[in-house]
């Protein structure tokens, strides 16, 4: 008896997976060719990433047998997450699954290439443009675009094409750029006017979410646009209060209520290639004397300007489907907030109170944070469209 305790101790603990949570299920599922007259690579290699309580992760591999069939077995039922992935011609393919989903058939497609670039089109390209900065002229800019490949062939660029891949434009002086992407793992590269992405496209349609900031000179700003692929409809979402906006090729509408601010929309849709879009931005506003002087001293102290990225918060986490939580106490007037937009608009205050100097670096930052992640909660708890 004594020894049979021993080793069961043994087994527990050399095996963490099994320690806890010991009842087992299993994961099968297909490999399948969405190309038709595609060919499906016999023996192909699959792999599984599951999740576990305690940050744990267990990864497994397997081949595929005649039709693509695969399973797993021994799997943990107290798992949180299945991530099962292959690659087909240099493209990973990838799924997830959750504890509750059922994991007997699961079936994950992969796609023949081209490098077909007419298969692909902007389904739509939103902006959303907010003051970043008074005091040194710069504008803040978050773009969501939905690419759509409506083929069954996955796009893959041409490296002997300089101009083969995906491109997006940037205004002249952009700083601060942060990329988030759905597309398979890609490079990011930059290029003249703006940056170009190296990734794949599968067929389906995929989100990109971008910010920057931008500086404009005296009182005004100028964007154009020139698509080097079809665009479906193109938004543009500004304050009301930032500035006047005009613009000769897009449509000007009323007002848009978003929470409790005022914002002009300007809208194009069905853009064909090399037609320009754009719009112009009068009587921004101007740096007054004390903030030139206190900028001086920051920037000489060494005191960090945080940009205003709410936008980046809000879109990415609402079309990428990010789900972050959090816990804990926060400031009552984000506790007591309705809606989203009731807390971008929380955050946008923040900012303005910084920016006029009455809240402290770090405090501005630790507060800034926890409205973040409030709003990531907020955003996970919408149901799903």
């Amino acid at each position: 008896m004594l020894v049979f305790v021993g080793l069961t101790i043994a087994f527990s603990f050399a095996n963490p997976f099994l320690a806890q949570g010991s009842t087992l299920s299993t994961l099968s599922g297909q490999v399948v060719q969405g190309t038709t007259d595609g060919v499906l690579l016999p023996n192909t290699e699959v792999t599984l990433r599951t999740t576990l309580p305690g940050q744990l992760e267990d990864i497994r591999k397997t081949t595929t047998e005649l039709g693509g069939y695969f399973r797993f077995e021994g799997l943990r039922q107290d798992a949180l997450l299945f991530r099962v992935s292959a690659q087909h011609r240099g493209i990973e393919y990838a799924e997830e699954f959750g504890a509750e989903d059922d994991l007997s058939d699961v079936r994950l497609t992969v796609y023949e290439t081209t490098s077909d670039m007419s298969l692909l089109k902007i389904q739509s390209n939103s902006i959303l443009v907010s003051l970043n900065e008074q005091a040194t002229r710069s504008l803040a800019f978050m773009e969501f675009i939905t690419i759509q490949n409506e083929s069954d062939l996955a796009f893959v660029p041409d490296q002997s094409d300089t101009m083969n891949f995906l491109r997006f434009s940037l205004p002249r002086g952009a700083l601060n750029l942060d990329i988030q992407s759905e597309l398979p793992v890609g490079q990011a590269i930059q290029v003249d006017r703006g940056f170009g992405l190296t990734s794949p496209v599968p067929p389906g349609v995929f989100g990109i979410a971008f910010t920057y900031t931008a500086p404009y000179g005296g009182d005004s700003f100028s964007l154009s646009r020139v698509f080097r692929l079809g665009v479906d409809i193109f938004r543009v979402h500004i304050p009301s209060s930032v500035g006047d906006i005009s613009s000769s090729s897009m449509f000007l509408s009323d007002n848009e209520i978003m929470g409790r601010g005022a914002f002009t929309l300007l809208e194009a849709d069905t853009i064909v290639v090399g037609v320009p879009v754009g719009f112009d931005v009068i009587n921004l506003a101007q740096p007054t004397m004390w903030s030139r002087i206190e900028g001086t001293i920051k920037d000489r102290s060494g005191v960090v300007i945080i940009p205003f990225l709410t936008v980046v918060v809000l879109f990415v986490l609402l079309f990428l489907g990010c789900r972050k939580h959090t816990s804990g106490s926060l400031y009552s007037a984000i506790e007591s907030s309705g809606s989203y937009s009731d807390l971008v608009l929380a955050i946008a205050a923040l900012d303005d109170q910084f920016s006029d100097g009455k809240l402290e670096a770090n405090d501005y930052s630790a507060r800034r944070e926890m409205m973040k992640k409030q709003l990531a909660v907020l955003i996970s708890q919408r149901p799903e469209s």
